[in-house]
């Protein structure tokens, strides 16, 4: 029987990639999980969340921003590997999301929906 974390919220991603370590409430915004989904599915290989909804204690703790989209489980930082930055850039973008950066220093895609839409 599958626990909770192992349920999918999404076609191709389950409860527990979007879950902050230690914490049990999460809220993610249904507009960018729907954003998320069509770039995994554009993008056609996997995609993992290194971070997704952050609470107000963790966002602190990680140098966030005071009004980061994490606080409102409306952005996601992604591992997307190796490969075009810009390609991938383009896709989030075409996916949905409306503010998209890359971290050179960890090689992950912060990918957000800034207003919730």
């Amino acid at each position: 029987m599958k626990t909770e974390a192992e349920h999918f919220v999404i076609p191709f991603f389950k409860v527990k990639e979007f879950a902050q370590k230690g914490e049990r409430h999460m809220a993610l915004d249904s507009v960018a999980l729907i954003a998320l989904n069509n770039f995994r599915q554009r993008f056609g290989k996997p995609v993992r969340i290194t971070r997704a909804y952050s609470t107000p204690e963790h966002n602190l703790k990680v140098g966030g921003v005071s009004n980061s989209l994490h606080l409102r489980g409306a952005a996601f930082d992604l591992d997307l590997g190796e490969g075009d930055i810009g390609r991938k850039t383009v896709m989030l973008r075409q996916s949905g999301f409306n503010e998209v950066m890359f971290y050179p220093k960890t090689g992950h895609y912060h990918a957000g929906l800034e207003n919730g839409r």
